[in-house]
């Protein structure tokens, strides 16, 4: 075979005083081959006389997972073999998936017993499962991570064990400690792993608290999931030198239109302010977006911090910025009666919701009140006075929704009312409470004004020829409607029209079953993503979509805003747009094992009082419930459903009983007592009330 060019022989002169080929030219030279190969073969092909040298070069290209070395001592790359290297995230159902591969690749729970999150990994991807999701076989742990492991000290007859918050295959060994009690959560040291000669050892290195002290559930899921914490000095000292002091410069002046900021209450940072004005064409919708790109430049150290985070995190007792607070929570945040700089996005808009104009210019404003979605609620419903100056742009933006709202029920977007549950935590930072949450029209205004936003900045992107980072929610599998349409026939919904009539119908249908059905339809859909390249959003029926209006908290807009104001990027689009949803999902899976750790605490005290639910889900194991008014889910084990044997029936999800022929299904409405609560495990288990 004829040796190939050296590229990169320069440098490795400049590196070594006997430069041998560099890594891209072997990797290049074995994949040409198209064959294992040894070394010595290889150093003929390559002409290396320092054989030693090159088998050094080898070796490590083999430790750092560019070259896998089969029995015979050839090599070969992971492409000939179709391995893929990437980085594990654990997921509290014991799964994984692989953070780095071009595409999403999951590991069971079975093929990630051994791991620890961040282990570096070889995998070889299989087939697609029934959600879409590449599987994927673990071939070889490259490099571990982490040798510690969070969980519980529990002690028993036998010895002392770790009980993981993330499923590992067990048991693990603890080495007796004086200063650590029963129940203790604990941070511990891996001494040695699972292996042939025993089970996985490990040693207290730190007491984190008990499971009732404050905080300890949002502490535990950041450092489960290996989260950031503290940014580093260098971008804190860059924050250090930025100025109050805000500059009109080139700048469009648009502090003469009376802005507002609609947010929840409890909001800190305002990244968006809106204006809406009548017009006989339709309406002027202003959109100012907190213009983060300003402060944040492209590979500065407070870039690389953010990119390294992609999303900020929302736990119910603290939030986890994207940002240090000194830009989230000030100079980027659109506070009333104050300069700030800003990104202003122009549409016209006509009276059947279509933009027929639109720029996009670096502007200052200054929001002229920070109102919340109640009070403006009040205002329109009028239990509270409108602000006289904000009388008519209140009505032009009631106006501008219903139009929008309209558009967007003739295009057939899914419209989803969940009702959110929003904890109280008391003083020690657990659930006092639980309420749920009332979505109002003003959600809507503001929602609908921020999407056409993000649908107009997207076609900016295409009409420009550059660039950039979409949101992409592509269609469910036709195997998965086909399983939905069943199902939903099953509950006496009309499917006569197909199941995405069903789907983008849903406020026809009862309170009552549309609360069930959505459920069905989110756990059918795909999950959105960030793409470089557009593929269109199923779910808002758009060709078009990205993510504009939330810089603050999300990396991906950063992008946007930056392509659109001219920006050049070095960062590699789709490289960036996958590990902002491998972020994005990660912080998603800490919320959530956060959230459930405080409704497991919550329903603790709960044991042996009576609830009413309704059923949410049917497996072969038993059903589980969600309970009225608390959102609460918990299982009715099978072997609590007493008096008949129930067999399970996977294509119409329900159990019978042998008997009887008695039937659980979804929707059906069940009285429930608390029977077992594991704080640590998040699992909470009911029995029937009969």
């Amino acid at each position: 075979m004829q040796k190939k060019h050296d590229l990169f022989l320069d440098s490795e002169k400049r590196q070594y005083q006997s430069p041998i080929p560099s890594r891209e030219l072997i990797l290049e030279q074995i994949q040409a081959l198209d064959k294992p190969i040894s070394a010595s073969s290889l150093s003929e092909v390559l002409g290396v006389t320092q054989k030693d040298i090159l088998l050094k070069r080898l070796t490590a290209m083999v430790r750092d997972g560019q070259l896998i070395k089969d029995k015979k001592d050839r090599y070969r790359t992971n492409k000939m073999l179709d391995l893929v290297l990437g980085t594990v995230i654990l997921l509290k159902s014991g799964e994984a998936f692989i953070e780095g591969a071009e595409e999403r690749i999951y590991l069971s729970a079975y093929q990630a017993r051994d791991l620890i999150n961040k282990d570096e990994v070889l995998v070889r991807p299989t087939i697609k499962d029934m959600n879409g999701h590449r599987q994927g076989v673990l071939v070889e742990i490259k490099k571990r991570n982490t040798h510690f492991i969070h969980g519980i000290y529990s002690v028993r007859e036998s010895g002392s064990y770790l009980m993981p918050f993330l499923q590992m295959k067990g048991p693990i060994l603890v080495k007796p400690d004086d200063k650590v009690a029963d129940g203790d959560v604990i941070l511990a040291h891996v001494c040695h792993f699972a292996s042939r000669r025993g089970p996985m050892l490990v040693e207290v290195e730190k007491i984190l608290g008990r499971q009732e002290t404050p905080g300890i559930e949002s502490k535990l899921a950041q450092s489960i999931y290996a989260w950031p914490g503290m940014f580093s000095d260098a971008a804190l000292k860059q924050v250090d030198t930025f100025s109050d002091r805000i500059d009109l410069g080139d700048r469009l002046d648009w502090r003469d239109k009376p802005f507002v900021t609609i947010d929840g209450k409890d909001s800190k940072d305002f990244d968006d302010a809106v204006y809406v004005c009548q017009q006989s064409y339709g309406w002027d919708l202003y959109v100012a977006i907190a213009d983060v790109s300003f402060y944040v430049k492209s590979g500065t150290d407070l870039d690389e911090d953010a990119k390294l985070r992609a999303t900020s995190v929302y736990f119910p007792d603290r939030v986890l910025p994207m940002l240090p607070e000194r830009l989230s929570n000030d100079l980027c945040s659109l506070k009333p009666n104050v300069d700030r700089y800003a990104v202003g996005v122009y549409m016209k808009v006509t009276h059947d919701g279509k933009v027929i104009g639109q720029n996009i210019d670096r502007v200052v404003i200054q929001s002229k009140s920070r109102l919340t979605y109640q009070s403006v609620q009040d205002m329109l419903d009028g239990k509270q006075e409108t602000l006289s100056w904000f009388k008519v742009p209140l009505a032009d933006f009631k106006s501008l929704t219903h139009c929008l709202l309209e558009a967007r029920e003739k295009r057939g977007a899914i419209e989803f009312n969940q009702s959110e549950p929003q904890f109280k935590l008391g003083p020690n930072q657990k659930i006092q409470s639980i309420l749920i949450g009332k979505r109002l029209f003003t959600h809507r205004m503001i929602e609908e004004a921020m999407l056409l936003c993000n649908e107009t900045t997207a076609k900016m992107l295409i009409q420009r020829g550059i660039g950039g980072i979409y949101r992409n929610h592509l269609p469910p599998d036709l195997e998965k409607m086909q399983a939905l349409e069943m199902l939903l026939s099953e509950l006496s919904i009309d499917c006569s029209q197909g199941v995405e009539h069903v789907i983008r119908h849903l406020s026809e249908l009862s309170q009552s079953q549309r609360e069930i059905i959505q459920n069905l339809i989110i756990r059918s859909l795909k999950q959105a993503r960030y793409q470089e390249s557009p593929e269109g959003h199923f779910g808002l029926s758009l060709d078009f979509y990205t993510h504009f209006t939330s810089p603050i908290r999300r990396y991906p807009d950063l992008m946007v805003h930056r392509l659109l104001l001219g920006e050049n990027q070095s960062s590699a689009l789709g490289a960036l747009a996958e590990h902002c949803s491998d972020q994005e999902r990660i912080a998603d899976e800490a919320v959530r094992d956060a959230v459930a750790w405080l409704k497991a605490h919550y329903m603790s005290q709960k044991i042996g009082q009576i609830f009413q639910g309704v059923i949410s889900a049917v497996m072969p194991f038993g059903v589980f419930v969600t309970l009225n008014d608390l959102g609460i889910d918990g299982l009715v084990h099978i072997s609590e459903l007493l008096g008949d044997y129930y067999q399970y029936d996977a294509e119409k999800m329900i159990l019978t009983g042998r008997q009887t022929g008695g039937v659980f299904k979804i929707g059906d409405a069940l009285s429930v007592r608390v029977n077992r609560v594991s704080i640590w495990e998040m699992k909470i288990d009911f029995i029937l009330n009969t």
